[in-house]
Protein backbone atom coordinates (compact mmCIF):
# COMPACT_ATOMS: atom_id res chain seq x y z
CA UNK A 1 0.00 0.00 0.00
CA UNK A 2 1.60 3.37 -0.76
CA UNK A 3 1.29 7.11 0.43
CA UNK A 4 -1.39 8.85 -0.79
CA UNK A 5 -0.11 12.32 -3.01
CA UNK A 6 -2.62 15.26 -2.52
CA UNK A 7 -1.99 17.58 -5.50
CA UNK A 8 -3.96 20.54 -3.08
CA UNK A 9 -1.46 23.04 -2.13
CA UNK A 10 -2.38 26.14 -0.50
CA UNK A 11 -0.59 28.96 1.14
CA UNK A 12 -1.12 29.90 4.72
CA UNK A 13 -3.19 32.49 6.64
CA UNK A 14 -1.59 34.95 9.21
CA UNK A 15 -3.93 36.74 11.79
CA UNK A 16 -3.26 38.82 14.59
CA UNK A 17 -4.74 41.08 17.38
CA UNK A 18 -3.02 43.54 19.77
CA UNK A 19 -4.11 43.75 23.41
CA UNK A 20 -3.46 45.82 26.55
CA UNK A 21 -3.45 45.06 30.26
CA UNK A 22 -6.70 47.36 30.12
CA UNK A 23 -8.35 44.66 27.80
CA UNK A 24 -8.09 41.95 30.42
CA UNK A 25 -9.45 40.36 33.53
CA UNK A 26 -7.47 37.62 35.72
CA UNK A 27 -8.34 34.37 34.76
CA UNK A 28 -11.06 34.89 32.06
CA UNK A 29 -10.01 33.37 28.57
CA UNK A 30 -10.03 36.24 25.77
CA UNK A 31 -11.39 35.64 22.24
CA UNK A 32 -8.47 37.12 20.39
CA UNK A 33 -8.84 35.47 16.50
CA UNK A 34 -11.84 33.91 15.09
CA UNK A 35 -10.54 30.91 12.92
CA UNK A 36 -12.46 29.68 9.74
CA UNK A 37 -13.86 26.28 10.28
CA UNK A 38 -11.70 23.10 9.72
CA UNK A 39 -8.41 25.32 10.27
CA UNK A 40 -5.46 23.75 11.82
CA UNK A 41 -3.00 26.06 13.49
CA UNK A 42 0.68 25.21 12.31
CA UNK A 43 2.72 28.25 14.03
CA UNK A 44 1.98 31.32 16.43
CA UNK A 45 3.25 33.40 19.28
CA UNK A 46 2.41 36.11 22.02
CA UNK A 47 4.77 38.71 21.50
CA UNK A 48 5.13 41.06 25.13
CA UNK A 49 5.98 44.43 23.19
CA UNK A 50 5.60 46.45 26.62
CA UNK A 51 6.21 44.44 29.97
CA UNK A 52 2.96 43.85 32.78
CA UNK A 53 3.74 45.39 35.62
CA UNK A 54 1.26 43.67 38.75
CA UNK A 55 2.75 43.39 41.94
CA UNK A 56 4.11 39.51 41.87
CA UNK A 57 2.91 38.30 38.80
CA UNK A 58 1.80 38.54 35.47
CA UNK A 59 1.65 34.62 33.39
CA UNK A 60 0.02 33.85 30.21
CA UNK A 61 -1.65 31.08 28.15
CA UNK A 62 -2.76 30.60 25.06
CA UNK A 63 -5.20 28.23 23.75
CA UNK A 64 -8.68 28.21 22.82
CA UNK A 65 -12.31 28.64 24.41
CA UNK A 66 -12.48 24.74 24.91
CA UNK A 67 -8.79 23.91 26.28
CA UNK A 68 -7.68 27.55 27.33
CA UNK A 69 -3.72 26.22 27.58
CA UNK A 70 -3.63 23.93 23.92
CA UNK A 71 -0.59 25.64 22.75
CA UNK A 72 1.31 27.77 25.35
CA UNK A 73 1.10 27.63 29.21
CA UNK A 74 3.51 29.55 31.65
CA UNK A 75 4.16 32.91 29.68
CA UNK A 76 6.42 35.08 31.75
CA UNK A 77 4.38 38.60 30.45
CA UNK A 78 6.44 41.08 32.71
CA UNK A 79 9.52 40.33 30.18
CA UNK A 80 9.44 42.12 26.46
CA UNK A 81 9.87 38.80 23.91
CA UNK A 82 8.21 36.73 22.26
CA UNK A 83 6.63 33.00 23.64
CA UNK A 84 6.11 30.60 20.53
CA UNK A 85 3.04 28.27 20.86
CA UNK A 86 2.95 24.74 20.29
CA UNK A 87 1.19 23.41 16.75
CA UNK A 88 -1.46 20.79 18.24
CA UNK A 89 -2.71 18.66 14.98
CA UNK A 90 -6.00 20.03 16.72
CA UNK A 91 -8.38 20.75 14.34
CA UNK A 92 -10.54 23.92 14.82
CA UNK A 93 -13.95 21.92 13.55
CA UNK A 94 -16.44 23.76 16.45
CA UNK A 95 -17.21 27.10 17.47
CA UNK A 96 -15.32 27.00 20.80
CA UNK A 97 -12.05 25.68 19.00
CA UNK A 98 -12.27 27.90 16.50
CA UNK A 99 -11.91 31.19 19.17
CA UNK A 100 -8.03 31.29 19.20
CA UNK A 101 -7.01 33.72 22.02
CA UNK A 102 -5.13 33.73 25.87
CA UNK A 103 -5.69 34.11 29.33
CA UNK A 104 -3.81 36.36 31.52
CA UNK A 105 -3.33 35.44 35.62
CA UNK A 106 -2.11 39.03 37.56
CA UNK A 107 -0.88 38.42 41.35
CA UNK A 108 -0.78 41.38 43.60
CA UNK A 109 -1.78 44.80 42.77
CA UNK A 110 -3.27 45.17 38.98
CA UNK A 111 -1.39 45.84 36.38
CA UNK A 112 -0.88 49.77 35.05
CA UNK A 113 1.26 49.00 31.96
CA UNK A 114 1.60 46.07 29.83
CA UNK A 115 1.03 45.37 25.93
CA UNK A 116 1.07 42.60 23.33
CA UNK A 117 -0.15 40.82 20.60
CA UNK A 118 -1.24 37.38 19.72
CA UNK A 119 -0.80 36.24 16.14
CA UNK A 120 -0.89 32.47 14.39
CA UNK A 121 -0.57 30.99 11.36
CA UNK A 122 -3.06 28.30 10.10
CA UNK A 123 -4.13 25.93 6.86
CA UNK A 124 -7.63 25.07 6.07
CA UNK A 125 -7.42 21.50 5.63
CA UNK A 126 -10.74 22.20 3.22
CA UNK A 127 -9.17 24.17 0.72
CA UNK A 128 -6.47 24.51 -2.08
CA UNK A 129 -5.27 27.36 -3.80
CA UNK A 130 -4.03 25.27 -6.69
CA UNK A 131 -3.08 21.99 -7.66
CA UNK A 132 0.48 21.08 -8.11
CA UNK A 133 1.05 17.89 -10.89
Amino acid sequence: MGVTKHEGVQAPSYKEAEFTFEDLVSAGFVPAIDLPSDAEVIDGAMVITEAFDSETSDTGTVGDAETANRYKAGIDMTALGTSKIAATGVLCNDSNRRQFGFSWTGVGEPPTEGKGKLWCLYIQKSRADFVQR
